[in-house]
């Protein structure tokens, strides 16, 4: 996941008590720390109170309305993906506040601007996505077959040997059902589902060591034999090559710098 900006409304001067209607071109993470009220997402109302965690797709219409205020604390990620068959999505922290921990620590890291606190906060959005999927899932008709499969993905995203369909035929579910019902639970296919969790690892991996590794070295680390179609693959879920995201990320970085530089590290 990039992690394009992290804000909060408690930087105020005052508690909020609306914010008009808007829309992003990123996903929104919205956490509520602190009030409770009215949010509106596509003339689709929903409660909030302190805890609640709303996941907002890019340009998508939402408002927040409270009587008494509210402060919270956003997340615009890129290539973040939806959770479930839906986009939006409505959860609620743990009682350890997880999500809160994450939100606190993406604020400290977004602060800094260097290269290596980016790559943190980039790492952080990725992890973000596991949990909020988890508070999903959890809520959802639990299924340990499922579960079980998405374990072995992550287990093996480095295993060039990997085959997916002997793990899913080891579920004892007919290939088509279990298809069927893995799209109910991610909005994806199995295949398209591994492929994507494949690319944000070799995201992870170019945010991490920059231009000091090459494409091939990448490719392999994330279990592709042939660096030709992992780049064909990253391509088709990014929408650019593996070298122009790191490109875009160096040029980024740099960009970063100079700026921080400018204004002497405000």
């Amino acid at each position: 996941m990039d992690v394009m900006h992290v804000g909060s409304s408690d930087r105020m001067a005052r508690v909020m008590k609306s914010f008009p209607e808007h829309i992003h071109g990123y996903w929104e993470i919205i956490y509520n720390k602190q009030g409770s009220g009215i949010m509106t997402v596509k003339d689709q109302r929903y409660t909030f109170e302190p805890g609640d965690i709303a996941v907002i797709p890019p340009y998508t219409e939402h408002k927040k309305e409270s009587e008494k205020g509210f402060a919270d604390v956003c997340m615009f990620i890129k290539n973040f993906r939806p959770i479930g068959r839906s986009g939006i999505r409505i959860l609620r922290d743990d009682e350890e506040g997880t999500v809160d921990g994450l939100m606190r620590m993406a604020r400290r890291y977004y602060e800094g601007k260097s290269v290596y606190e980016k790559a943190v906060l980039n790492v952080i959005g990725d992890l973000l996505y596991q949990v909020l999927t988890l508070f999903y899932m959890k809520n959802q008709k639990k299924d340990l077959r499922l579960e079980g499969i998405m374990e072995v993905m992550q287990n093996n995203l480095d295993n060039p040997d990997f085959d997916l369909s002997s793990a899913i035929a080891k579920t004892g579910y007919a290939k088509d059902y279990f298809r069927r019902i893995f799209r109910t639970f991610t909005g994806e296919s199995p295949v398209n589902y591994f492929q994507k969790m494949r690319v944000e690892y070799a995201k992870s991996l170019m945010n991490q060591y920059s231009n000091s590794r090459s494409i091939k070295d990448i490719a392999s680390s994330c279990g592709f034999k042939d660096a030709l179609y992992f780049s064909r693959i990253f391509k088709k879920v990014e929408g650019m090559s593996p070298r122009a995201y790191m490109e875009q990320q160096f040029s980024c970085d740099h960009e970063l710098i100079r700026m921080n530089e400018k204004t002497g590290g405000r």
